[in-house]
């Protein structure tokens, strides 16, 4: 089963999350008979994974054969282990061709009680070789990185393409602009609605209606999470019109709710009435979509709809997130990008059957800031797990040297 816009290329399902800790242990209180360091190196090159080196509850949800076969595929695809830097739990490990960001936790016995592998970043290919690669991927392709306005490697930059859950970044720039024009504030508390409820990604469609909750919350739901309810009710709060503004080539700018209608919609001809239609026709189809039902609406087949979507270039994307960088909601998640690199990571990604867009702005110590945003768009599934670790490749490439 598909589910709308699920925003899965980030953080959740492509990274190898193993177990880990509870909120806050970074270490056991006492030093354990063997470093975290020296955990992470005898993981990497021993010849057999061995279960005495977990804790039993460790043990109980991920198995030591899980373990070690995620250790064979980090190093039979990126080569043998070479070193790991590790302080207070966190850090990253270095393979022949790449470098992996990891946390662990140690027992006072020195047995593993978490650990997380995240999205290995190539070490041997810089951002052009990069943007070649994700070239291979889709069949139309659209790539922009840049150091400051000076474009480092480009693919059609200028290129409108379905971008999935990224056009949210259009929400937000209206409602970073209302606030500072003093017409809304962050603390405004609003009742979630059920004319909002929408599909997943996210959480919101389950929760009770009237729930109370602020606009800053919503807008934090709305980016970090990917959550299609919160997007509906900030795109209602601010008016759909406020937002054709910031992107006119989007009209009408569709909510999530009335794109999932839409997509279901082939055995009516809702599809096709909407395809078929110009501007005027479909304002009055979305129109009487308002009173409709969504029911059980999850599984989209296998047929891409990418003309059933959001239309952006990565250079407004990179504009939007550029503009976005200093606010709130665009930080809380990362994305595949390694925070611990840089001062501060902003990013917005999105991504749909056929369609996937990844898009990241990062600011290093000495104050430069690079921001690289991907499309790929395809009448198939796109390797995804392929395109996360390129995107996290792009920024170990653009990373200034220590």
């Amino acid at each position: 089963m598909r589910r709308f816009f699920r925003e899965r290329a980030v953080r959740l399902g492509i990274l190898l999350l193993l177990a880990t800790p509870p909120a806050g242990l970074a270490a056991a209180a006492n030093d354990p008979p063997i470093s975290e360091n020296a955990a992470v190196e005898r993981l990497l090159t021993a010849d057999r994974v061995d279960p005495d080196w977990f804790d039993p509850a460790f043990l109980a949800r991920v198995p030591a054969a899980q373990v070690a076969a995620i250790v064979a595929s980090l190093r039979q695809r990126y080569g043998g282990f070479r070193a790991a830097r590790i302080e207070r739990g966190r850090g990253s490990l270095r393979l022949a061709r790449a470098e992996v960001p990891v946390r662990i936790a140690l027992n006072p016995d020195g047995r593993v009680i978490g650990l997380f592998f995240g999205v290995p970043a190539l070490t041997d290919a810089g951002p052009a070789e990069l943007v070649a690669q994700f070239a291979t991927l889709a069949d139309e392709v659209s790539v922009l990185v840049r150091r400051g306005d000076a474009a480092l490697a480009e693919r059609e930059p200028d290129r409108p393409l379905a971008v999935g859950s990224a056009f949210k970044l259009a929400i937000l720039k209206v409602y970073e602009d209302q606030v500072a024009a003093g017409a809304l504030t962050r603390d405004r508390v609003v009742p979630l609605r059920p004319a909002w409820r929408s599909v997943p990604s996210g959480m919101l469609q389950d929760w009770p209606a009237d729930t109370p909750l602020t606009l800053e919350t919503l807008a934090a739901m709305m980016i970090a999470l990917s959550d299609n309810t919160a997007t509906d009710a900030m795109l209602d709060i601010l008016g759909r019109d406020a937002v054709e503004t910031v992107s006119p080539r989007n009209r009408p700018f569709l909510t999530t709710r009335e794109a999932a209608l839409i997509k279901a919609g082939a055995a009516s001809g809702l599809l096709r009435r909407y395809r078929a239609g110009g501007t005027v026709e479909r304002r009055r189809l979305l129109a009487t979509l308002a009173d409709r039902e969504l029911g059980d609406i999850r599984d989209f087949g296998t047929t891409p709809t990418p003309d059933i979507e959001w239309f952006f270039t990565t250079r407004e994307l990179c504009d939007l997130l550029d503009g976005l960088f200093a606010t709130p909601a665009v930080a809380i998640n990362p994305g595949p990008v390694d925070a611990s690199a840089w001062v501060r990571v902003a990013y917005k990604g999105g991504s749909e059957l056929g369609v996937l867009n990844l898009t990241a702005a990062a600011e290093g110590g000495d104050g430069a800031r690079v921001c690289a945003s991907v499309t790929l768009n395809a009448g198939r599934a796109i390797d995804r797990q392929r395109a996360t670790v390129l995107f996290a490749s792009l920024f170990q490439a653009l990373r200034s040297p220590d």
